[in-house]
């Protein structure tokens, strides 16, 4: 830490370079990166999650191609190894994951949420999709399901769920009032965004 110290010191104070340190798992050359980059950045934060967390035991979770959605849902629906690294195993392949299979299995399980393959959660287009308040959709359990993956997935390699609404982010940051000002038409049900794109070109005619 005195080498941090000494290559940043008049950048940041005594203790933001013991904190980020730590929180590096006293690795130093991921600390200088982090620093470079700005300790607050979403990269360096990421960074320091996927390096420490890497760290962490393995579970093995044996995956088939085919049922891969299924496979990893049981998974976290049965077992709560959230600090633990998992190490996909796929049936029948000779593949060794070393991260790739375990980015490509959670890439595949996100893109069969959000096009509702199993059961229909969201509503909208792919780049905008809201929860469902339906019964099925809450008695399912499936979002919090979706909730545990991706906080899971995020810390061990940073893969992320790329389809929700950004109205969605922002009703979490800041509630109604701040998600009110990023709402566009595509967050409207579908019904009643159709029915404005009519008005709308009624209008324009």
């Amino acid at each position: 830490m005195d080498h941090l110290i000494d290559l940043f010191e008049g950048e940041f104070s005594h203790k933001q370079i013991a904190a980020i340190y730590l929180l590096t798992g006293e690795n130093y050359k991921c600390s200088v990166e982090c620093l470079l980059q700005g300790p607050n950045s979403l990269h360096s934060i990421l960074k320091i999650m996927n390096d420490s967390f890497a760290r962490n035991p393995k579970v093995k979770v044996h995956v088939d191609p085919d049922s891969a959605w299924s496979d990893i849902v049981a998974f976290y629906k049965s077992s709560e190894v959230i600090d633990s690294c998992i190490r996909i195993v796929l049936a029948g392949g000779p593949a060794i994951d070393t991260g790739g299979v375990r980015r490509q299995i959670y890439t595949q399980v996100y893109t069969d949420f959000a096009e509702n393959k199993y059961v229909e959660l969201f509503d909208g287009p792919m780049n905008c999709l809201r929860p469902l308040c339906t019964a099925v959709a809450r008695s399912s359990g499936l979002l919090k399901i979706l909730g545990k993956m991706l906080a899971h997935s995020i810390r061990q390699d940073g893969i992320a769920f790329p389809y929700l609404s950004p109205v969605c982010f922002w009703y979490v940051i800041g509630g109604e009032d701040m998600a009110i000002q990023y709402a566009t038409i595509d967050n409207l049900p579908a019904d009643s965004a159709s029915l404005i794109k009519e008005v709308f070109k009624s209008i324009v005619i």
